[in-house]
């Protein structure tokens, strides 16, 4: 993704740091988050954060797909 920020056009840029940004949290919450829940099993807790993880990925799939659309 970080490959598109030349040839993003200047007012979907901020959409595209919105995508590298969730994109980073969503590594991060699973390795330190969704892992470690499952790990111990935490059921409650898994659900509870792949609900989260699924709600963002939801989001950032459609900013993904706007700016596919703007190149």
């Amino acid at each position: 993704m970080k490959a598109l920020r030349p040839i993003v056009a200047e007012s979907e840029r901020a959409r595209l740091e919105r995508v590298l940004a969730n994109s980073e949290k969503l590594d991060r919450d699973f390795r330190s988050v969704i892992v470690p829940a499952v790990e111990r099993g935490d059921l409650p807790s898994v659900t509870a954060s792949h609900r989260a993880a699924d709600r963002l990925s939801s989001a950032t799939a459609r900013e993904a797909d706007a700016i596919a659309r703007s190149v």
